[in-house]
Protein backbone atom coordinates (compact mmCIF):
# COMPACT_ATOMS: atom_id res chain seq x y z
CA UNK A 1 0.00 0.00 0.00
CA UNK A 2 2.79 2.41 0.80
CA UNK A 3 4.48 1.88 -3.02
CA UNK A 4 1.12 2.19 -4.65
CA UNK A 5 0.86 5.51 -2.55
CA UNK A 6 4.26 6.71 -3.40
CA UNK A 7 3.82 5.86 -6.97
CA UNK A 8 0.28 8.07 -6.80
CA UNK A 9 2.05 11.12 -5.35
CA UNK A 10 5.13 11.00 -7.99
CA UNK A 11 2.43 10.55 -10.73
CA UNK A 12 0.73 13.86 -9.52
CA UNK A 13 4.05 15.66 -8.95
CA UNK A 14 5.11 14.60 -12.57
CA UNK A 15 1.93 16.02 -14.27
CA UNK A 16 1.83 19.57 -12.32
CA UNK A 17 2.38 22.65 -14.48
CA UNK A 18 5.81 23.23 -12.83
CA UNK A 19 7.40 19.65 -13.86
CA UNK A 20 5.77 20.15 -17.40
CA UNK A 21 7.01 23.18 -17.66
CA UNK A 22 10.39 22.52 -16.98
CA UNK A 23 10.10 19.43 -19.50
CA UNK A 24 9.39 21.29 -22.20
CA UNK A 25 11.74 24.13 -21.94
CA UNK A 26 14.04 20.83 -21.47
CA UNK A 27 13.07 19.33 -24.83
CA UNK A 28 13.18 22.85 -26.36
CA UNK A 29 16.93 23.06 -25.43
CA UNK A 30 17.53 19.71 -27.17
CA UNK A 31 15.72 20.34 -30.01
CA UNK A 32 17.71 23.65 -30.61
CA UNK A 33 21.16 22.07 -29.51
CA UNK A 34 20.00 19.39 -32.40
CA UNK A 35 19.84 21.66 -35.01
CA UNK A 36 16.11 21.92 -34.93
CA UNK A 37 15.91 25.55 -33.75
CA UNK A 38 13.31 26.82 -35.19
CA UNK A 39 10.98 23.37 -33.45
CA UNK A 40 12.61 24.28 -30.34
CA UNK A 41 11.78 27.77 -30.20
CA UNK A 42 8.19 26.67 -30.27
CA UNK A 43 8.28 24.61 -28.16
CA UNK A 44 9.94 27.06 -25.65
CA UNK A 45 7.24 29.37 -26.17
CA UNK A 46 4.89 27.06 -25.57
CA UNK A 47 5.98 26.65 -22.63
CA UNK A 48 6.05 30.30 -21.41
CA UNK A 49 2.73 30.60 -22.57
CA UNK A 50 1.64 27.27 -20.30
CA UNK A 51 3.45 28.85 -17.35
CA UNK A 52 1.37 32.48 -17.68
CA UNK A 53 -1.71 30.53 -18.81
CA UNK A 54 -1.40 28.50 -15.11
CA UNK A 55 0.11 31.49 -13.20
CA UNK A 56 -3.08 33.82 -14.47
CA UNK A 57 -5.90 34.08 -11.26
CA UNK A 58 -8.63 33.55 -13.48
CA UNK A 59 -7.47 29.71 -14.84
CA UNK A 60 -6.57 28.79 -11.14
CA UNK A 61 -10.15 30.25 -10.13
CA UNK A 62 -12.10 28.54 -13.43
CA UNK A 63 -9.95 25.19 -12.02
CA UNK A 64 -11.06 25.42 -8.37
CA UNK A 65 -14.47 26.57 -8.36
CA UNK A 66 -16.04 23.58 -10.44
CA UNK A 67 -14.66 20.93 -7.64
CA UNK A 68 -14.84 23.53 -4.57
CA UNK A 69 -18.72 24.63 -4.90
CA UNK A 70 -19.87 21.03 -6.10
CA UNK A 71 -21.07 20.79 -2.39
CA UNK A 72 -23.04 23.76 -0.02
CA UNK A 73 -21.51 24.49 3.38
CA UNK A 74 -23.07 23.52 6.31
CA UNK A 75 -25.81 25.51 8.16
CA UNK A 76 -22.86 25.55 11.44
CA UNK A 77 -24.63 29.20 12.42
CA UNK A 78 -28.19 27.13 12.31
CA UNK A 79 -28.46 24.97 15.38
CA UNK A 80 -31.94 23.60 14.46
CA UNK A 81 -30.96 22.73 11.04
CA UNK A 82 -27.76 20.81 12.48
CA UNK A 83 -29.66 18.90 15.07
CA UNK A 84 -31.89 17.88 11.78
CA UNK A 85 -29.02 15.95 10.55
CA UNK A 86 -29.33 13.65 13.30
CA UNK A 87 -25.56 12.69 13.36
CA UNK A 88 -23.08 10.45 15.79
CA UNK A 89 -19.31 11.65 15.19
CA UNK A 90 -17.89 14.40 13.43
CA UNK A 91 -14.67 12.92 11.25
CA UNK A 92 -12.03 15.12 10.21
CA UNK A 93 -10.13 13.52 7.65
CA UNK A 94 -6.52 14.13 7.44
CA UNK A 95 -3.95 16.31 6.03
CA UNK A 96 -0.26 17.00 6.51
CA UNK A 97 1.71 19.14 9.38
CA UNK A 98 5.23 20.47 10.55
CA UNK A 99 6.47 18.30 13.09
CA UNK A 100 9.12 21.43 14.34
CA UNK A 101 9.06 21.86 18.22
CA UNK A 102 10.24 25.62 17.41
CA UNK A 103 6.93 26.49 15.96
CA UNK A 104 4.35 26.93 18.36
CA UNK A 105 0.77 24.59 18.09
CA UNK A 106 -1.27 26.50 16.10
CA UNK A 107 1.72 27.18 13.57
CA UNK A 108 2.26 23.21 13.06
CA UNK A 109 -1.02 22.13 11.20
CA UNK A 110 -1.27 23.08 7.78
CA UNK A 111 -4.07 25.26 6.65
CA UNK A 112 -6.15 22.33 5.34
CA UNK A 113 -5.44 20.92 8.81
CA UNK A 114 -6.25 23.49 10.63
CA UNK A 115 -9.48 24.81 9.06
CA UNK A 116 -10.50 21.22 9.11
CA UNK A 117 -10.01 21.10 12.82
CA UNK A 118 -11.06 24.69 13.34
CA UNK A 119 -14.69 23.43 12.00
CA UNK A 120 -15.14 20.38 13.94
CA UNK A 121 -14.24 22.04 17.13
CA UNK A 122 -17.04 24.71 15.87
CA UNK A 123 -19.61 22.07 15.97
CA UNK A 124 -18.18 20.11 19.49
CA UNK A 125 -19.51 23.10 21.00
CA UNK A 126 -22.32 22.93 20.12
CA UNK A 127 -22.65 18.88 20.60
CA UNK A 128 -20.52 18.48 23.68
CA UNK A 129 -21.88 15.01 23.12
CA UNK A 130 -20.54 13.99 19.74
CA UNK A 131 -17.29 12.15 19.15
CA UNK A 132 -14.55 13.44 16.55
CA UNK A 133 -12.36 10.93 15.05
CA UNK A 134 -9.41 11.98 14.06
CA UNK A 135 -7.59 9.90 10.85
CA UNK A 136 -4.77 10.34 8.21
CA UNK A 137 -1.33 9.36 8.13
CA UNK A 138 1.55 8.19 10.67
CA UNK A 139 4.66 10.07 10.81
CA UNK A 140 7.13 8.20 9.13
CA UNK A 141 9.89 9.85 11.50
CA UNK A 142 8.69 8.29 14.72
CA UNK A 143 6.65 11.69 15.28
CA UNK A 144 3.66 12.97 15.89
CA UNK A 145 0.79 11.83 13.48
CA UNK A 146 -1.09 13.83 11.48
CA UNK A 147 -4.58 13.05 13.12
CA UNK A 148 -2.63 13.58 16.45
CA UNK A 149 -1.62 16.97 15.67
CA UNK A 150 -4.92 17.68 14.83
CA UNK A 151 -6.21 16.06 17.99
CA UNK A 152 -4.17 18.13 20.05
CA UNK A 153 -4.97 21.69 18.73
CA UNK A 154 -8.85 20.12 19.46
CA UNK A 155 -8.08 20.02 22.99
CA UNK A 156 -6.36 23.16 23.14
CA UNK A 157 -9.34 24.55 21.67
CA UNK A 158 -11.30 23.28 24.45
CA UNK A 159 -12.56 19.71 23.32
CA UNK A 160 -12.93 16.98 26.26
CA UNK A 161 -10.19 14.48 25.21
CA UNK A 162 -12.87 12.17 26.42
CA UNK A 163 -14.74 13.00 23.23
CA UNK A 164 -11.31 12.58 20.57
CA UNK A 165 -10.36 9.49 18.86
CA UNK A 166 -7.76 9.36 16.77
CA UNK A 167 -7.37 6.54 13.75
CA UNK A 168 -3.73 6.51 12.42
CA UNK A 169 -2.09 4.54 9.42
CA UNK A 170 -4.55 5.97 6.46
CA UNK A 171 -2.15 6.59 3.19
CA UNK A 172 -5.64 7.85 1.52
CA UNK A 173 -8.86 8.26 1.25
CA UNK A 174 -9.31 4.85 0.40
CA UNK A 175 -7.97 3.42 3.56
CA UNK A 176 -9.53 6.13 5.68
CA UNK A 177 -13.06 4.91 4.29
CA UNK A 178 -11.73 1.44 5.81
CA UNK A 179 -10.98 2.00 9.08
CA UNK A 180 -14.27 4.45 9.54
CA UNK A 181 -16.41 1.58 8.15
CA UNK A 182 -14.94 -0.47 11.08
CA UNK A 183 -15.44 2.13 13.44
CA UNK A 184 -18.51 3.77 12.63
CA UNK A 185 -20.25 1.30 10.63
CA UNK A 186 -24.10 2.51 9.80
CA UNK A 187 -24.15 5.08 12.32
CA UNK A 188 -24.42 9.14 10.52
CA UNK A 189 -21.77 11.06 10.71
CA UNK A 190 -19.97 14.29 9.66
CA UNK A 191 -16.71 14.66 7.22
CA UNK A 192 -14.97 17.18 7.18
CA UNK A 193 -12.42 18.11 4.67
CA UNK A 194 -10.88 19.87 1.93
CA UNK A 195 -13.80 21.53 -0.50
CA UNK A 196 -11.92 20.36 -3.60
CA UNK A 197 -11.38 16.76 -1.89
CA UNK A 198 -15.51 16.05 -1.15
CA UNK A 199 -16.01 14.38 -4.99
CA UNK A 200 -13.37 12.38 -3.95
CA UNK A 201 -14.96 11.42 -0.65
CA UNK A 202 -18.38 10.71 -1.99
CA UNK A 203 -17.00 8.39 -4.52
CA UNK A 204 -14.73 6.25 -2.30
CA UNK A 205 -16.92 6.28 0.52
CA UNK A 206 -20.19 4.70 -1.23
CA UNK A 207 -17.36 2.22 -2.80
CA UNK A 208 -16.99 0.92 1.11
CA UNK A 209 -21.07 1.61 1.80
CA UNK A 210 -20.57 4.59 4.02
CA UNK A 211 -22.79 7.85 3.30
CA UNK A 212 -21.66 10.62 5.03
CA UNK A 213 -22.72 14.25 5.73
CA UNK A 214 -20.17 16.12 3.64
CA UNK A 215 -18.60 19.29 5.09
CA UNK A 216 -16.50 21.38 2.76
CA UNK A 217 -13.96 23.66 5.14
CA UNK A 218 -11.38 24.91 2.92
CA UNK A 219 -11.39 26.62 0.14
CA UNK A 220 -8.80 28.62 -1.74
CA UNK A 221 -11.17 30.69 -3.93
CA UNK A 222 -14.04 32.34 -4.19
CA UNK A 223 -17.19 33.69 -6.41
CA UNK A 224 -15.52 37.17 -6.65
CA UNK A 225 -15.32 39.76 -9.38
CA UNK A 226 -13.18 39.41 -12.84
CA UNK A 227 -10.64 42.36 -13.02
CA UNK A 228 -7.95 43.15 -14.71
CA UNK A 229 -5.75 41.81 -11.87
CA UNK A 230 -7.75 38.27 -12.85
CA UNK A 231 -5.33 38.38 -16.03
CA UNK A 232 -1.85 39.21 -13.61
CA UNK A 233 0.49 35.91 -13.24
CA UNK A 234 0.94 35.07 -9.75
CA UNK A 235 2.76 32.07 -8.25
CA UNK A 236 0.35 31.87 -5.80
CA UNK A 237 -1.90 31.39 -8.71
CA UNK A 238 -0.11 28.50 -10.29
CA UNK A 239 0.04 26.59 -6.76
CA UNK A 240 -3.93 26.69 -6.84
CA UNK A 241 -3.78 25.68 -10.08
CA UNK A 242 -1.85 22.70 -9.52
CA UNK A 243 -3.91 22.03 -6.47
CA UNK A 244 -7.09 21.84 -8.91
CA UNK A 245 -5.11 19.48 -10.86
CA UNK A 246 -3.99 17.15 -8.55
CA UNK A 247 -7.29 16.86 -7.44
CA UNK A 248 -8.83 15.94 -10.76
CA UNK A 249 -6.60 13.45 -11.30
CA UNK A 250 -7.36 12.30 -7.98
CA UNK A 251 -10.79 11.66 -8.90
CA UNK A 252 -9.77 9.73 -11.63
CA UNK A 253 -7.25 7.68 -10.12
CA UNK A 254 -9.89 6.16 -7.44
CA UNK A 255 -12.29 5.61 -10.64
CA UNK A 256 -9.81 3.91 -12.91
CA UNK A 257 -8.71 1.50 -9.59
CA UNK A 258 -12.31 0.29 -9.32
CA UNK A 259 -11.96 -0.52 -12.98
CA UNK A 260 -9.34 -3.36 -12.07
Amino acid sequence: MEFLFVVKKLLGWLIAPLPIVFFLLGAALILCRCGWKKAGIRVGALSLVAFLFMSMPLTSQLLLKPLEFKFPKLPLENRDAMIALDFDYVVVLGCWHRDDEKLPLAAKPASCSLTRTVQAVQIWHQFPEKRLIFTGTSDRNGGVSDPEMNSQVAASLGVSVDNIEVLSGAYDTEDEARSLQKKVGNSKFIVISSARHLARVQYVFAQHNLSPILSPAEYHTSHGEVTWRSFIPRASSLRKSEVAIYEALGNIWVRLKTLF
